[in-house]
């Protein structure tokens, strides 16, 4: 049986942190978070609830999900 979902919850501050640990090769390093405060970062929502999400297999977080401005990236591909 499996545990993995999207949870409709805020990360906790030790998920934001260890969320902001992961990093990616490039090209995918644009995903690599590069902010000063990344538990702010991953715990604030917008008015209509927009942010980002947790999604576990439980008990650990395995990934994230995004919906609104967090969720759009300035990139240009080559």
């Amino acid at each position: 049986m499996t545990h993995v979902g999207l949870r409709d919850r805020l990360l906790s501050a030790d998920e934001a942190l260890a969320v902001a640990s992961w990093s990616y090769p490039a090209p995918f390093d644009l995903y690599d978070v590069r902010s000063e405060d990344p538990v702010a970062l991953f715990t604030a929502r917008d008015a209509p609830g927009h942010g980002y999400y947790p999604v576990q297999d439980w008990p650990e977080v395995i990934g994230f999900v995004c919906f609104g401005a967090e969720a759009t990236t300035a990139c240009s591909w080559s």
